[in-house]
C-alpha cells in the first residue's frame, strides 16, 4: 500500500492541472472584457480612456478580481503615455488617434479567429516534443489582447498552479506604469508592431496574415553521455571553418537561426523594464511574446525553437542604452533558438554543468534548420559565464551538429581580434572533440578566475598541459560576487524579478573588481599567468600595424 501511494504521488506530480491555455472568449469574464474593448473601439480615444480601459480590462479578465487591490483613481500609466508621445515624435504616427482603436477591434477577433482551438492553446509541457502553429493574424490578435491586458497568468485561472506557474503571461502593465527610458523604448517597439500590422507605411508591405508561425519544443530523450564526447577522437575540429566572427549586431548578420540567450523560463515568464539580449529580441520580434503563453520551463535536455518570427523594428543599444530606432520591413524571417545556459555561481567548471551546457547547445544546434547559426556571448553577461569556455562549448556543439556559427561581438573590435586569433590557434592545433572535451572537464579550482581557463586551453593546444599556478585565497570581491549571484537566483526563483535584476547588476560590478585583482596578481607574479594579457598585447600590436 505505501508503494501504491508513492506511485500515486508521482502520477499526481507528473500530471499538470491543465494542458491548454484558455483563450479570453472561453472564460466567464469575456462579456465584461468584450464590453470594455468594444466601447474603446467605437469611442474617441484619449490617453485617459486608454489608461482606464487597460486597467479595467486587467481587473475584469482575472478570476481573482475580488482579491486584487482597488485601482486608485489617480493612477497613471506614465510609461505608456511617454511612449505614445515619443513614438509620434520619432515616426510621425499618431498611434493614439489613428491606430489604438483598431488594436481593440483586433483583440475582439479572438472569438472568431481560433476555431481549431476549442479548448485553448496546447501547452508545450516538459518532457514532450510538440509544437503549436498559429497564423500571423492569430499572433497579432493575442498580442492585441495583451496590449489591453486581457491575458491573465495561468495560475490566476487554476489555483493548482500557484507557486509553480507552468508558463508565463503577457502583461505590459508592468512597463506601462513606469516612465523609465527602457520601459518607454520597449513600449514603442509594440506601438511599431501594431502600426506595421494594422496601418503599414506606404513604403512597407503589410505582413502576410496567413503565414504560419511555429512554436516548437524539442525534448531530447537520448542525451549525449560523457563517453560520447570522449570517444570523438577521429576527426579534428576545423575551428576557422566552423566558427567565424563579426562585429555587427546579431540582427544584421545573415543566418538561418538566431540564438536567444534565454532564461530557462522563457524571458523570465513576464515582461519587465529590462533589456537583456533575450528581452531585446522579443521586443524587436513581438510574435515571440506568444511563446510565453504556451512554453513551460525548459529542462536540461530541452530547447525551444520559434519559426518564421518577423522583425518589425530596429534598435540601438543594450540594457540601459536600449533604444527603439524605426519601423522595418523584414521579408525573410529566421528561426529563433531559445538556449538557456546554467548561471555561474562559482561552479561553472563542474563536470556535470559543463556537460549539461555542452549538450544543451548540441541539442539546440542539431534541431536548428539551415546550416548557419548566429550567436554571441551565450551564457555570459548576467549569467556570469567564462567567455572562452562558452565559446569552446559552442564550437564543439556546432562541429558535432554539422553547423556553422557566426559569432557577434556586438561592435567590440578588440574582442573580435582576440577571438579570431584564438580560433586560428585552435585551427592550427587541429584538436579532436575528444581532446577539447578532456580540456574542459578537469574542473581545476583556478579556472573560475578570469583568464586562467584560457591559459589552460592554450597549454592544451600546445600539447603542454601543466598544473595551474597557486592562486591567492578567495578575495572579498569574489566572495561578494558569489553571495550576490546566489541571492539573485533565490529572488528569481521567488519571481521577484526586479530584485533579481538589481542583484545581478551588483554582482557584475563585483566581477569587475575580481578582474582588476587578477590583473594585479598577474603583474606581480613570475608565473605564466599572462596568456590573456599576451593575447591582448598581440592584438593591440596588430591593431597598431
Amino acid at each position: 500500500f505505501p508503494f501504491l501511494f508513492f506511485l500515486l504521488k508521482i502520477k499526481m506530480a507528473a500530471e499538470p492541472p491543465c494542458r491548454f491555455y484558455p483563450l479570453p472568449h472561453h472564460r466567464p469574464q469575456w462579456d465584461a472584457v468584450k464590453s470594455g474593448l468594444r466601447a474603446y473601439a467605437l469611442g474617441t480615444p484619449s490617453a485617459e480612456i486608454l489608461e482606464q480601459t487597460v486597467l479595467n480590462t486587467r481587473r475584469a479578465a482575472s478570476l481573482k478580481a475580488d482579491k486584487m487591490p482597488p485601482i486608485p483613481k489617480d493612477v497613471h500609466l506614465n510609461g505608456l503615455r511617454s511612449a505614445l508621445q515619443r513614438f509620434q515624435a520619432k515616426t510621425g504616427v499618431r498611434f493614439l488617434e489613428d491606430v489604438s482603436a483598431d488594436v481593440a477591434s483586433l483583440a475582439l477577433e479572438v472569438a472568431t479567429l481560433f476555431p481549431e482551438f476549442p479548448e485553448g492553446l496546447p501547452l508545450l509541457l516538459q518532457g514532450r516534443t510538440a509544437e503549436v502553429q498559429l497564423t500571423r493574424r492569430q499572433c497579432a490578435c493575442l498580442l492585441a489582447c495583451a496590449f489591453f491586458d486581457a491575458l491573465p497568468a495561468l495560475e490566476q485561472l487554476y489555483p493548482a498552479w500557484e507557486g509553480q506557474p507552468p508558463v508565463g503571461d503577457i502583461s505590459f502593465t508592468g512597463i506601462y506604469l513606469y516612465s523609465s527610458r527602457v520601459a518607454c523604448e520597449r513600449v514603442q517597439c509594440m506601438l511599431a508592431y501594431f502600426t506595421r500590422v494594422l496601418h503599414p507605411p506606404a513604403d512597407m508591405p503589410a505582413p502576410d496574415d496567413t503565414a504560419v508561425v511555429r512554436f516548437v519544443r524539442h525534448a531530447e530523450q537520448d542525451v549525449a553521455a560523457p563517453a560520447f564526447w570522449a570517444q570523438q577522437a577521429d576527426v579534428p575540429v576545423d575551428a576557422p571553418a566552423v566558427l567565424q566572427f563579426s562585429a555587427l549586431p546579431m540582427e544584421k548578420i545573415a543566418g538561418h537561426t538566431f540564438v536567444d540567450f534565454a532564461n530557462r523560463d522563457i524571458m523570465i515568464h513576464q515582461v519587465i523594464s529590462s533589456a537583456t539580449q533575450e528581452e531585446v529580441l522579443f521586443s524587436v520580434r513581438p510574435e515571440l511574446f506568444v511563446a510565453l503563453l504556451v512554453s513551460q520551463r525548459m529542462a536540461d535536455h530541452e530547447v525551444l525553437i520559434f519559426h518564421n518570427v518577423l522583425a518589425f523594428c530596429s534598435y540601438t543599444g543594450y540594457l540601459d542604452t536600449f533604444q527603439f530606432s524605426s519601423m522595418t520591413a523584414e521579408t525573410l524571417a529566421p528561426c529563433v533558438l531559445a538556449l538557456d545556459a546554467k548561471p555561474n555561481y562559482g561552479n561553472e567548471f563542474a563536470p556535470d554543468i559543463v556537460l549539461r551546457d555542452l549538450n544543451k547547445a548540441y541539442i539546440g544546434y542539431k534541431y536548428s534548420p539551415g546550416p548557419t547559426i548566429v550567436t554571441g556571448k551565450w551564457g555570459c553577461g548576467a549569467f556570469g559565464g567564462d567567455f572562452h569556455l562558452k565559446l569552446l562549448l559552442q564550437l564543439m556543439a556546432a562541429h558535432a551538429a554539422g553547423k556553422k556559427l557566426v559569432f557577434s561581438t556586438f561592435g567590440d573590435q578588440k574582442e573580435l581580434r582576440e577571438f579570431t586569433k584564438l580560433v586560428r590557434e585552435i585551427g592550427s592545433a587541429k584538436p579532436t572533440l575528444a581532446t577539447l572535451f578532456a580540456c574542459i572537464t578537469p574542473n581545476h579550482p583556478s579556472f573560475h578566475r578570469p583568464g586562467m581557463f584560457l591559459k589552460h586551453l592554450r597549454n592544451t593546444l600546445r600539447g603542454t598541459p601543466a598544473a595551474q599556478d597557486a592562486l591567492p585565497a578567495v578575495s572579498a570581491a569574489e566572495r561578494k560576487f558569489r553571495e550576490l549571484t546566489a541571492a539573485a537566483e533565490e529572488r528569481e526563483a521567488a519571481r521577484d524579478f526586479e530584485a533579481a535584476t538589481r542583484l545581478y547588476k551588483q554582482a557584475e560590478k563585483e566581477k569587475e573588481k575580481m578582474e582588476q585583482e587578477l590583473a594585479q596578481y598577474a603583474a606581480a607574479s613570475s608565473a605564466d599567468v599572462g596568456d590573456l594579457a599576451t593575447l591582448r598585447e598581440d592584438s593591440e600590436h596588430e591593431e597598431g600595424e
